[in-house]
């Protein structure tokens, strides 16, 4: 996957209390596939002192994998940095890296694969995230975060069961 970034308007109303979502779809096209889409909830606007008139972007950027990430011989990873932004009516940019409340990501990580885990690191610390979601049909790895950095896709390379060994035909979006 190559490095994508996706731009939404804060309404002139503020953000709606249902929140607000940037998407990201593949070469622009609402009828192609979704790359990504962040929900932020009008409470993390709040907190992220979010305006009208202000923009919010999101992007993805294929990352390599943290040094130390350990993977059994089973498994494959790919890396995200993702980051979530405030752009003024400037152009300028504030960094949203915590944004106070939790919120959802959409990212579109690849069909078919197996035993899907994203791996969250920031200052040189790896947690496991929970409440991961993933749908094999349409690729897409959903979780809630109050944190924007590193992430990383963990998927099964082959299924194990007895002594029969089958080897998994996902299709990663790396």
């Amino acid at each position: 996957m190559a490095a994508f970034r996706a731009v939404a308007n804060v309404p002139e109303d503020g953000v709606p209390a249902e929140g607000m979502e940037i998407i990201k779809y593949e070469n622009d096209d609402t009828n192609a596939q979704q790359l990504a889409k962040v929900i932020i909830p009008s409470t993390t606007a709040t907190s992220a002192a979010l305006e009208a008139g202000d923009k919010v972007a999101v992007s993805v950027i294929p990352a390599p994998v943290p040094n130390g990430f350990t993977l059994s011989d089973d498994q494959a990873a790919f890396n995200y940095d993702v980051k979530l932004v405030k752009v003024d009516s400037n152009n300028a940019e504030t960094p949203i890296a915590s944004p106070g409340k939790p919120v959802t990501v959409e990212l579109t990580v690849g069909k078919g694969l197996s035993g899907v885990k994203i791996f969250h690191t920031s200052g040189g610390i790896t947690t496991e995230v929970s409440g991961v979601s993933y749908d094999p049909s349409t690729g897409i790895a959903t979780f809630k975060t109050e944190s924007f950095s590193d992430y990383t896709v963990v998927y099964r390379t082959k299924e194990v069961t007895g002594d029969i060994v089958v080897t998994v035909d996902g299709e990663p979006n790396r």
